[in-house]
């Protein structure tokens, strides 16, 4: 969930410096999804030239999502840093893609909340990008999501003491098991039987052979 959520809007006003702080009444929450909520918030005295500014904490017990983060946009960006401290006790695999990130890491100890308040080893990661040109939308590119300049993350295995290890998107095999019984995913198809059953029997015909049957799907789509 979000929590503390800052905004302001700064002017310059007769030679000076102008905050105008968002208040609870510019704020809402809005129900997407029965897992998703959105908050919406509005800038008050927006004009030519103004600075938006905000800042929010997000609590989650989530460990297999912990936030990715985008250095690009749909405008430019003078600066743009990603900072997180990991636990040893927590695996990630850290996923980069679009333009080349200044990239460091170091091992530290942390004070935090597990499974008991304790201190651990961590390894705190930070990433770094300057001048960022505008990511914009190009003729014949359907999935500009793919070009983006961003750094990702996937939960490998989870180590806490005294407890067994356990594992997460550690093969493809465990990723496809998890993606066929998904809600929104595999039992969408598996739940309706007859769900494009006349369209596949189409495609595959006589086709027995399972690579046969892929190659099938593959070049009908």
């Amino acid at each position: 969930k979000v929590i503390d959520l800052k905004a302001q809007t700064y002017n310059v006003e007769n030679g000076k410096v102008v905050a105008t702080k968002v208040d609870g009444s510019q704020q809402l929450t809005e129900r997407i999804t029965k897992n998703w909520t959105e908050k919406k918030f509005t800038f008050p005295n927006i004009s030519v030239g103004s600075i938006l500014e905000y800042s929010y904490t997000i609590e989650s017990d989530f460990l297999t999502h912990l936030r990715e983060w985008k250095f690009q946009s749909n405008y430019p960006t003078l600066y743009s840093n990603y900072s997180v401290t990991i636990p040893e006790y927590l695996n990630y695999i850290n996923i980069t893609q679009g333009l080349n990130l200044k990239y460091t890491k170091e091992s530290t100890t942390s004070r935090f909340s597990l499974t008991q308040e304790a201190f651990a080893s961590a390894t705190y990661h930070n990433w770094q990008l300057l001048n960022v040109p505008a990511l914009l939308n190009e003729p014949f590119v359907t999935t500009l999501e793919n070009y983006v300049t961003k750094v990702e993350f996937q939960l490998q295995s989870v180590n806490v003491p005294n407890r067994p290890i356990s594992y997460y998107t550690n093969s493809w095999e465990k990723l496809s098991k998890e993606l066929l019984e998904h809600e929104n995913f595999g039992m969408r198809y598996k739940g309706s039987p007859g769900w494009l059953k006349e369209e596949t029997d189409k495609i595959i015909g006589t086709t027995t052979n399972k690579i046969d049957i892929a190659k099938k799907c593959y070049y009908f789509i």
